[in-house]
């Protein structure tokens, strides 16, 4: 009878070890059904791929990285598995498009303040223009008077119909600042609102030069350039509307500069 019993608990503990055999078999055999790049862990990930030694196991497939820390570049981010470079990252103005400068590590405006621009300008909206032409009318030429910091024409208004049609004003390449002559204009503009019960809308545009983006910006600064010199003038804001079309709208198309001087421009419409 002993020998019956211990007979049992031998075969007993041996079913045991061979199911412990079998898991282990079987373990090695789903370790096998994996391969790169699929995977389980980071470890599944490790010296699969020559040109990337290290590799991450992110939704079960090894990837660069898995968190932004994976990324070793300056300036770089983890996107859905890939190391990718942060839009308008930089480290010096020169990797920012026109004159956009860098501000901690981020492609911004030409200006924040005042601070920022040279001796006799100021920055508005962005963007470094000239400060106060005057203080007092003797700071004016003759025929001129000082109003709101301003030179304007002691009697504005322009020729008779003139205001029916505003003429456009032009800017220089990549600038949002106002020409003398965009001045001149402006103020005759300004003394017609002032003149009609009615609202006017300031467009501006640019030449095809640069992105999409960066144009319908720059197309912005000079709408509001020039709604800010009119209000300056006197005219009511709430007269004012601006609206950006960047490159789209074209006054001229084909290339050279004949082309692109008459695309950067504002362009003004009664409402």
């Amino acid at each position: 009878m002993q020998k019956v019993q211990a007979t049992q608990r031998r075969g007993e503990g041996m079913s045991w070890w061979g199911v412990l055999i079998l898991m282990a078999g079987l373990s090695g055999l789903l370790s096998a059904c994996i391969s790169y790049p699929d995977c389980r862990n980071d470890d599944d990930c490790r010296d699969q791929n020559p040109e990337r030694p290290v590799e991450y196991c992110l939704n079960q497939k090894c990837q660069e990285c898995r968190v932004d820390e994976h990324c070793n570049a300056q300036g770089t981010r983890c996107v859905g598995g890939a190391c990718e470079k942060i839009p308008g990252w930089c480290q010096g103005d020169s990797e920012c498009v026109g004159k956009q400068k860098c501000w901690d590590n981020q492609c911004g405006p030409e200006c924040r303040a005042d601070s920022d621009c040279s001796n006799g300008e100021v920055c508005r909206n962005g963007a470094c223009q000239l400060a106060a032409e005057c203080v007092v009318d003797a700071d004016c030429p003759a025929g001129k008077q000082c109003s709101n910091s301003v030179c304007v024409d002691k009697v504005g208004g322009g020729p008779a119909g003139s205001c029916d049609a505003l003429e456009p004003v032009y800017f220089d390449f990549d600038e949002s600042g106002l020409q003398a002559s965009a001045r001149e204009k402006l103020r005759d503009h300004a003394e017609c609102v002032k003149s009609r019960d009615r609202a006017l809308q300031i467009e501006g545009h640019c030449d095809e030069r640069g992105t999409e983006a960066y144009n319908l910006a720059l197309g912005e600064r000079r709408a509001r350039a020039s709604k800010d010199y009119m209000v300056s003038l006197g005219v009511s804001g709430n007269r004012l509307s601006t609206i950006s079309y960047g490159e789209a709208k074209p006054a001229k198309f084909g290339g050279g500069e004949s082309s692109w001087s008459l695309n950067r421009r504002c362009e003004f419409n009664w409402r």
